[in-house]
């Protein structure tokens, strides 16, 4: 392995770190926060939703500016400034005592993901990497994947034990004492002319669509739909009331079922009426008590 190679897999390496705190803490964290401020501020459901929304349009927003930055700068540059962004976005929201202040920073936060996340690291992969490219771009998925796992855990026991506000002052935390000072320092978005191109890394441009031709195939608005429905997706699929927070971020959580006489009355359950082997229990324990359903003593 030759100095440029060695390089390039510390890049790798450092993209992994930079999105597991990036895109694990201000991504995939959204949905464990919004019932500590929905119990915190009093806000509707309806209401506390538009920030994981504002979060996920400002990241989309955002890619195609990215692409245009990446084009006339370096990627070091960009990505620095996007996790300046993103770590700022989170001690804005510790600070945050308003809905719109807190709606503000996660405008900020999309930005900011959109400018130093997934999008940008895929750049900088592909100009690093040849033959080995899908292994270097399997590394880096990885940590935005168990970024979100471990960050969700971690962020659900500091609001339990410490509050909302101290959990996302956590969060910048890493950013700035890891991610931006790799970014700044170590990241090189193109390798040296000077030297010479890894084995299996081909000069000539790839055959592929340009930006016009590309928007009016079926291929590419059928990728942007799956994209649109996963991003649609994934800030709710976790959202359950009626458990401690720093035990609902768990999965199986989400499968367990509730003790007889409990019901889900607030979140997504509030509407729904209980399981009817809850109604059963409860009817039957009336009867043994010589009342009705309704709290009517029963005539004999």
């Amino acid at each position: 392995m030759n100095s440029r190679d060695r390089q390039a897999w510390i890049i790798a390496v450092g993209l992994f770190v930079s999105l597991f705190f990036l895109w694990g803490s201000g991504y995939n964290t959204s949905p464990v926060f919004l019932s500590a401020l929905l119990k915190a501020f009093g806000w509707s459901h309806s209401k506390a939703s538009w920030l994981p929304s504002v979060l996920v349009l400002a990241v989309g927003i955002t890619g195609p500016l990215t692409g245009w930055l990446l084009d006339h700068f370096d990627a070091r540059a960009v990505m620095g400034i996007g996790g300046l962004l993103t770590g700022g976005s989170f001690i804005a929201a510790s600070r945050a005592t308003t809905f719109t202040e807190l709606l503000i920073a996660y405008l900020f936060l999309g930005v900011g993901l959109g400018a130093s996340a997934w999008m940008p690291a895929s750049v900088v992969i592909a100009n690093w990497f040849g033959e080995r490219r899908g292994t270097a771009l399997g590394v880096v998925t990885a940590g935005m994947e168990s970024g979100g796992m471990v960050m969700a855990l971690v962020v659900g026991y500091i609001i339990s034990h410490y509050g909302w506000s101290d959990a996302y002052f956590a969060l910048s935390i890493p950013v700035f004492l890891l991610v931006v000072p790799f970014l700044a320092i170590f990241l090189g978005g193109k390798p040296s002319a000077t030297v010479q191109p890894q084995p299996g890394a081909s000069s000539e441009t790839l055959p592929g669509y340009e930006v016009g031709e590309a928007i009016r195939t079926r291929v590419f608005w059928m990728l942007a739909l799956a994209q649109v429905l996963w991003g649609l997706s994934v800030p709710y699929c976790c959202l359950f009331d009626g458990y401690r927070l720093h035990t609902a971020v768990r999965y199986d959580q989400l499968r367990r079922p509730r003790r007889p006489g409990r019901t889900r009355q607030t979140g997504l359950w509030r509407h729904r009426r209980p399981y009817r082997w809850q109604e059963r229990a409860r009817n039957r324990a009336a009867a043994d008590r010589g009342l009705s359903h309704t709290g009517v003593e029963r005539q004999t």
